[in-house]
């Protein structure tokens, strides 16, 4: 059985791989979302940060029905 600091940092790679990809790809479009995936599998002290990164980057898009969806920290935990 996986220890839970086993876990994080196969989440931390997944994170990096996938960004990796989406830089690679200039997927802009899912940038938005691996913030939102930071705010869960990121460093705790830094969930604030990615949450108005991706509201920022939601913003980029020009997906302002999903800024005002995950304007609240409270909401960006509860989505998925």
């Amino acid at each position: 059985m996986e220890t839970p600091a086993g876990t994080m940092a196969r989440a931390a790679e997944g994170l990096a791989a996938s960004l990796a990809l989406i830089d690679e790809l200039g997927a802009e479009g899912l940038r938005p979302w691996w913030w939102l995936a930071r705010v869960r599998l990121g460093p705790a002290g830094e969930a604030a940060h990615s949450h108005e990164q991706a509201l920022r980057a939601f913003g980029n898009i020009g997906a302002h029905a999903l800024v005002e969806r995950y304007r609240a920290p409270s909401a960006a935990m509860r989505a998925g």
